[in-house]
């Protein structure tokens, strides 16, 4: 089979969309298929920017004109994956495939309207990206004439809302690549946290929490990671890590008792679920791109209440048998639903949708 991503631009950082992608052509390739990334900021036969507009978008989009780096230095995509990267994708630049892949609403629309040569058309569905563009641009792009796959059940009941029709994939976490720490009764007072400077993922209610905890155990150790610098009124106790290398990340993970997540909404938030798998006990909002995996295996508090999530660490952190408890049931919860189990159900929905042309 042949496969074409079409991905929304070159990533220089880590990002979660894109990482998933990547896994994706690798497990594609390793079985034998051929597999093509194309990467663009623009799209023929769409304005300027398609529905993102903005200062720091379109920087980027100068960026790749400049500088057309093609693979990422952070992720290890197979050398078998060819990959081009453009400032604006053409039709003619498709290759002959069996199935193309749109992986965002900015690339949805030039992927419906390709010819039938470039292969079925599929969208992989990872967030309801009302937060990147109009939601009446987003929901257009899902009623567009196109196989959807989605990865998580909150997305496919937004399909169900819209009356089309999906197949449902989950992500899997590798457990090879987040392996399990010492247990949590030997492992420090400690609390980690991804921030960003996105503003729906809350690395305010991060700061918030941190600060407070401090107060109440002064013996707190608090790591702080992402691809921004550290946020405003971060406490100085709190050590910020920005672009952890593999190493690094897991050492965080694994020498936390809590992972603390604030978020306001997620596709499916990969951080919480590493963390999880590296013997971490999660803290987090309860939004459906966590709840997807850790529905009784975490302990939630509601979007946006600094107080409660506060008070669910509090209560973790000064509870080791509890503490390991959760972590336990977490780590196991996810190992029950490999990465080979997801690429094979990912694949299955490709050939699926190679043999059904739209």
């Amino acid at each position: 089979m042949r496969v074409t991503f079409v991905l929304p631009g070159y990533p220089k950082h880590p990002v979660g969309g894109y990482k998933v992608a990547y896994e994706y052509a690798n497990a594609l390739v390793e079985a034998g298929h051929h597999v093509s990334i194309l990467q663009s900021r623009y799209f023929e036969g769409s304005p300027a920017g398609g529905p993102r507009r903005g200062v720091k978008y379109l920087a980027g989009a100068v960026q790749l004109a400049m500088n057309r780096a093609n693979r990422p230095n952070w992720f290890p995509l197979d050398p078998r994956v060819a990959v081009r990267t453009v400032l604006r994708l053409r039709e003619s630049d498709v290759p002959t495939a069996d199935v193309v892949i749109a992986t965002s609403c900015v690339t949805a629309p030039f992927v419906a309207g390709l010819p039938a040569s470039a292969g079925s058309s599929v969208y992989f569905l990872q967030h309801f990206e009302d937060w990147d563009a109009p939601r009446e641009f987003v929901e257009s792009t899902w009623r567009l004439p196109m196989h959807r796959i989605v990865i998580a059940k909150w997305l496919g009941a937004k399909a169900t809302e819209l009356g089309v029709d999906f197949e449902y994939v989950a992500n899997a976490v590798d457990p090879v690549g987040f392996p399990p720490g010492p247990p949590i009764e030997d492992r420090p007072l400690a609390i980690s946290a991804m921030v960003s400077d996105i503003p729906w993922k809350r690395a305010d209610l991060v700061v918030s929490v941190l600060g407070s905890l401090k107060k109440r155990l002064p013996g707190l150790q608090a790591t702080t990671f992402g691809t921004t610098d550290a946020p405003s009124g971060l406490p100085d106790y709190v050590t910020h890590v920005r672009k952890p290398d593999r190493s690094t990340l897991q050492r965080i993970y694994q020498q936390s008792r809590v992972y603390l997540c604030a978020s306001d909404g997620e596709g499916w938030h990969l951080p919480p679920a590493e963390a999880m798998l590296s013997g971490a006990a999660l803290v987090s909002t309860r939004i459906d791109g966590v709840t997807e995996y850790a529905d009784g295996v975490a302990s939630f508090a509601e979007p946006g209440d600094a107080g409660d999530l506060e008070e669910k660490a509090f209560a973790l952190l000064t509870d080791l048998a509890v503490n390991s408890s959760l972590a336990l049931a977490g780590q196991s919860a996810l190992r029950t639903y490999t990465p080979r189990d997801a690429s094979d159900s990912f694949i299955a929905a490709l050939a699926r949708a190679s043999a059904d042309p739209r």
